[in-house]
């Protein structure tokens, strides 16, 4: 039998609000409406009177649902803070219609069944009126017939409510099609009464939303919208199915990360006074496009994006280079080459062979140099040959890169703001170096600083939203796994839209960036910045008030600790699907099998058994591996002979 009528429930289907749950929600309202000098105690009596006032509208006539207006009717009149019932339903209803948002992909359903002439009904359990329903869904683009249980008394769970469309629509059972994303209400119900169901599942929150969810009382209304912020932002389209894993890690770990970080990075800023905020190099360009997303809602300095990079600004300082340089360079760089340590000082192997007269078969090696390496490679640096050469670079760059510094307004304050992703101060140091002969000092603030950081007097003034102190992380906090997997930070966290900026050149009178060849996975990364992006713009086009940064700070911890340490199989495919360089000995992950197990097991014990290409992010590692083995790879026991095995 062909569905005559396609209905749809109306929130968490075509509308999501901006908050999670219908309670954050009334405590919003509470925050709203009550006087400035309320408290806690206040807000939850106002909840609860609420609540209350529900109750008696439903339970005295007998009915299953009651309407917003039947429920102010009973709010008492004599209530400690004097509000006036009437306008509590008009802020109610304001609040609930204004933070309503369309789900695109379920539009594009409805406006599908209409263009084929089908006729579309919606059917809620809501409590507001259902001509202010209507108004709400045909200002985003849903038209049709409303059918809601605060004007009708019947809900859908009970099938009161579904027994009323069929008998309004003259339907059978079977010529109705319902979709909608309660797993009761919308699915279990409308089944048992024999209407066909569409589940729409996108719309439920994700286990890792969920964990964030329960970790906030309904009386965190900010947290609860960071959470429907997410949730927005990956719902905002159909992505392909490649790339609905790494949506899905974009909307709940990387944007609030991320967002917290901007928003962060420009308020303490702002509060040392600084008028503009410079974001660094490739790492810094989707934090800077957050924080000028943000700047209208919560001001500060203004937000800029200057290109660059640690070799581009090495370049100045290769006269002076000395040993200890290199320490840094390989601790900023782990895992690379000699290959790649030279490229962040604008050298290749064949010229520093050519000029030094020497001979080092390791320059060509991927593997990372050790300390015997490092010593070898400065003996080739410190050749009077190389030092001259050193030297001649540094004159070239240093003319261009000042040049283009004061053409992007850097030397315009006596002390340069700037933020970057972070982790060891080496481009802060750099950079500070280039300034200090115009007088200009750096300051900074970063997403991460691990504690083999630069100190200030080398650095200069520096923040960070994570540090890594000298004192033991606690195990399984945030500070115990996030430097060990910097790698994973850069190649999820870090992705740019063009390559890396290898100096400075003079084209039609300005001095503009020369970019290396595009990074791969450019799919991926635009996936990542529409995503973040739709996220920043929602909360801040939504409100920002001094309780948001807070609640975003704690949300971006909390999931990035889970992330990292408990992450999901959905959340470990999607960091497997992004394209990066892996050494080949040493990938960032890889699916784990009973014979890693059993090799940590035996290393245990000082067999002294080599781990088999091991993985950087161990807990990903197992989270990717299959189904049957991830719950034993996650027990405490096993999971710390695997991270002691593959340190």
């Amino acid at each position: 039998m062909a569905a005559l009528v396609h209905s749809f429930a109306v929130f968490d289907c075509c509308l999501v609000r901006l908050h999670a749950r219908p309670l954050d929600q009334l405590f919003a309202l509470a925050g709203r409406v009550l006087p400035g000098d309320a408290g806690r105690e206040d807000l939850h009596e106002f909840v609860r009177l609420r609540l209350r006032a529900e109750e008696e509208a439903r339970d005295g006539p007998g009915l299953e649902a009651a309407g917003l207006g039947a429920v102010y009717e009973r709010f008492p009149a004599s209530n400690p803070w004097s509000l006036d019932p009437e306008a509590l339903y008009a802020s109610e209803l304001e609040l609930s219609l204004s933070g309503a948002r369309p789900v695109p992909a379920v539009l594009e359903r409805v406006r599908g069944h209409v263009r084929r002439g089908e006729r579309v009904a919606y059917v809620t359990d809501s409590i507001l009126p259902g001509a202010s329903l209507r108004r709400l869904l045909e200002s985003h683009g849903f038209a049709g017939e409303v059918y809601c249980a605060g004007d009708l008394g019947k809900r859908k769970i009970t099938g009161s409510l579904y027994n009323h469309v069929l008998a309004a629509e003259a339907l059978e059972p079977g010529q109705l099609s319902h979709t909608g994303s309660d797993p009761l209400g919308d699915a279990r119900a409308p089944k048992r009464m024999g209407i066909r169901v569409s589940p729409f599942t996108q719309a439920r929150f994700t286990t890792h939303e969920e964990h964030l969810l329960t970790l906030h009382r309904a009386s965190a209304p900010e947290a609860s919208r960071v959470m429907a912020c997410a949730r927005l932002a990956r719902l905002r389209g159909e992505p392909s199915a490649a790339l609905a894993d790494t949506r899905a890690f974009a909307a709940s770990v990387a944007a609030p990360a991320l967002t917290a970080f901007a928003a962060w990075a420009l308020a303490g800023a702002g509060e040392r006074g600084a008028k503009r905020l410079y974001f660094l190099a490739r790492e810094g360009e989707l934090p800077c496009l957050l924080a000028q997303r943000l700047h209208r809602a919560c001001g500060g300095p203004e937000p800029r994006y200057l290109m660059g990079s640690l070799a581009a600004w090495s370049g100045p300082l290769l006269a002076g280079l000395a040993r200890k340089d290199l320490d840094w360079l390989a601790a900023g760089n782990e895992g690379a080459g000699a290959v790649q340590l030279l490229a962040r000082l604008s050298l290749t192997p064949e010229e520093l062979l050519r000029v030094s007269g020497r001979s080092m078969p390791a320059l060509y090696s991927d593997k990372p140099l050790d300390d015997a390496g490092l010593d070898a490679l400065w003996e080739l640096l410190d050749a009077p040959a190389a030092r001259e050469l050193l030297t001649r670079r540094a004159s070239e760059a240093s003319g261009r890169l000042l040049r283009h510094l004061e053409q992007e307004g850097c030397l315009e304050e006596g002390v340069l703001a700037v933020a970057d992703m972070g982790w060891t101060l080496s481009t802060q140091r750099a950079l500070r170096a280039v300034l200090a002969g115009r007088g200009v000092e750096v300051e900074g603030w970063y997403f991460g600083l691990c504690s083999g950081r630069m100190g200030r007097m080398e650095a200069g003034a520096h923040h960070a939203l994570f540090m890594e102190r000298a004192a033991r992380a606690l195990p399984g906090s945030l500070e115990a796994v996030l430097f060990r997997n910097v790698p994973l930070m850069e190649r999820a966290f870090s992705r740019a839209s063009h390559g890396r900026v290898l100096g400075y050149s003079e084209r039609a009178g300005r001095v503009e960036p020369s970019l290396g060849p595009p990074p791969a996975g450019m799919e991926h990364t635009r996936e990542i910045r529409e995503t973040c992006l739709a996220f920043a713009d929602t909360l801040a086009g939504s409100g920002w008030s001094g309780e948001t940064l807070p609640a975003l700070e704690e949300t971006a911890r909390e999931s990035l600790r889970r992330f990292l340490v408990e992450p999901e199989n959905a959340m470990a495919r999607a960091v497997d699907s992004l394209p990066g360089e892996d050494a080949p000995q040493r990938p960032l992950l890889r699916r784990l099998g009973p014979l890693d197990a059993l090799r940590a097991w035996l290393f245990s014990l000082g067999l002294g058994v080599a781990p088999r290409r091991p993985p950087r992010w161990v807990e990903g590692s197992a989270a990717l591996s299959a189904a049957w083995i991830r719950p034993y790879l996650r027990r405490p026991r096993l999971m710390a002979l695997l991270r002691a095995h593959f340190p």
